[in-house]
């Protein structure tokens, strides 16, 4: 487990707690209203203190991918696909893709988030392509 997710170490262990019950929650400033990715303590925009935990949306929009072919995780398959998604509030995230083929896949596309959790300790959230999305054929370049 990581230190940082444990109360006594830190102030954003809610993250963990969060993963823990399948949310995925950050925190936003109450002053200024910038939503903090990835989470922490002091807002990155106005250095307040004071913010407040929000589940971030369950959709957004595909800005980029590619096909992995190297894991960081013990016994986890490859190839996988990994993108950045860009979420209504202007969070981009790196995320695991699940549902789609990297040949199906194409910038712009409605993606939604299908998990978040620990997974063997591992923080983890997937997205997959909008199923109205998989039903288009791919762009040609």
């Amino acid at each position: 487990m990581y230190p940082w997710a444990q109360k006594e170490f830190n102030k954003t262990y809610r993250f963990f707690e969060s993963l823990k019950a399948g949310l995925l929650e950050t925190a936003r400033c109450r002053a200024c209203g910038q939503v903090q990715w990835p989470p922490r303590s002091t807002c990155a925009k106005c250095l307040s203190e004071d913010l407040e935990w929000v589940e971030l949306p369950k959709e957004g929009t595909l800005e980029s991918f590619h096909q992995s072919h190297v894991s960081s995780v013990e016994g986890e398959r490859t190839p996988f696909l990994v993108g950045t998604i860009r979420l209504p509030n202007g969070v981009r995230m790196l995320a695991k893709i699940t549902g789609g083929t990297v040949e199906h896949l194409r910038t712009g596309m409605r993606m939604k988030r299908r998990s978040a959790g620990l997974r063997r300790g591992q923080v983890r959230w997937t997205f997959s392509p909008m199923k109205q999305e998989t039903q288009r054929s791919p762009q040609k370049p």
